[in-house]
């Protein structure tokens, strides 16, 4: 589906004048390039049947300035506000109560929607603001899926009036997204806006949302819904298609070619290892992400030029699934990690070492 927009306040890296949702599915399943849009599948984060009405959308939402919605439940009022899609609780304040201008919020983890984005690894988030005070029912570290009551709407903090602040975003490692609810402290220091427009799933079918406009909460259709389990599927499903790829390119019964069907026989396992923990997860598409010339490399050449370091990072990464993994997990990955720790294994899986002096992080 293509989501047309204009930036209409600033221009950073992921906004860029008018532009379409585009996104390219590479080595490992993960996305790696995006534009304005959110990639993910969001549901109108009101409990099924709340009429709402869009006060803000993210071309008049002006304090802060980003692309974020202000909503509010018509009936029944206030409202019941659940998870816009599967994800993390990562962050959430609840004590506040009037008058105050320190608002309750929720921030939740979508790490099924991953990129690679400027070098580093990011995922969508979003953001549910002014909750009634200790209203909320979840905890940092929760699993929560399309629809799981989080709290009621108020006015509590920065609000004219009860109402949800909502908005979808990516967020790179390492930024904290926890003032006040809001990214403006990091739109502010470094002057990018990551805010996305998503599309949202309502009783009349998936739109963006507009200003002045009146939805009715409802989940996205029963064959598009992305529960945990599903959304973990599908990037297994993207990874065993990445290493399909790469395999079905490399000579017939090289050391490379065991290696790589090695290590797809336990893709579903590494993944949900990966899903479990992202900062794992960001270690390691961050890596591909790096490594993605020299993959390319070993296609098309079969050999590959890399530095010390990244193969003490490889070596690294494949010791930290082995020894969170199964049985199977060992079997898979033990052996290729000794290769690698012998001059002849890593040349027999053409990779070119680099001279130890040349290190690139």
């Amino acid at each position: 589906m293509e989501c047309l927009h204009r930036s209409s306040r600033r221009v950073s890296r992921w906004h860029h004048g008018w532009q379409s949702c585009h996104v390219w599915i590479g080595l490992g399943g993960m996305v790696v390039l995006l534009t304005g849009c959110a990639v993910g599948q969001y549901r109108m984060p009101y409990e099924d049947g709340t009429v709402v009405v869009v006060n803000n959308d993210h071309v008049s939402h002006k304090d802060p300035p980003a692309y974020s919605y202000d909503i509010s439940a018509l009936n029944p009022a206030p409202g019941s506000i659940v998870a816009a899609a599967a994800g993390i609780v990562r962050f959430v304040v609840e004590g506040n109560e009037e008058p105050t201008d320190d608002n309750n919020y929720v921030w939740i983890e979508h790490p099924q929607y991953a990129y690679g984005c400027g070098g580093e690894f990011c995922t969508e988030w979003t953001v549910y603001a002014h909750f009634e005070k200790n209203s909320v029912t979840v905890e940092p570290g929760d699993l929560v899926f399309p629809g799981s009551f989080l709290g009621i709407e108020s006015d509590v903090g920065v609000a004219d009036g009860v109402h949800l602040h909502w908005h979808v975003a990516i967020l790179p490692p390492d930024v904290p997204p926890t003032f006040n609810g809001y990214y403006l402290d990091y739109y502010e220091d470094l002057g990018e806006a990551p805010e996305l427009i998503p599309i949202v799933c309502h009783q009349d079918g998936e739109t963006v949302l507009w200003r002045n406009t009146t939805y009715t909460a409802a989940g996205c259709t029963a064959e598009a819904q992305h529960t945990g389990a599903q959304a973990a599927a599908t990037v297994r499903q993207r990874t065993r298609h990445g290493f399909d790829y790469v395999h079905r390119r490399l000579p017939k019964g090289s050391p490379l070619t065991r290696a790589v069907a090695r290590i797809a026989r336990v893709s579903d396992e590494a993944v949900g290892i990966a899903l479990a923990d992202p900062a794992l997860a960001r270690r390691t598409v961050g890596l591909l992400t790096w490594l993605k010339p020299a993959f390319e490399d070993l296609r098309s050449l079969g050999r590959a030029r890399i530095s010390t370091t990244e193969l003490e990072l490889v070596q690294d990464l494949l010791a930290e699934y082995e020894a969170r993994g199964s049985k199977q997990m060992h079997a898979a990955l033990a052996p290729l990690r000794k290769m690698l720790a012998r001059p002849a294994g890593a040349r027999d899986l053409g990779l070119v070492v680099r001279d130890p002096s040349d290190v690139l992080f």
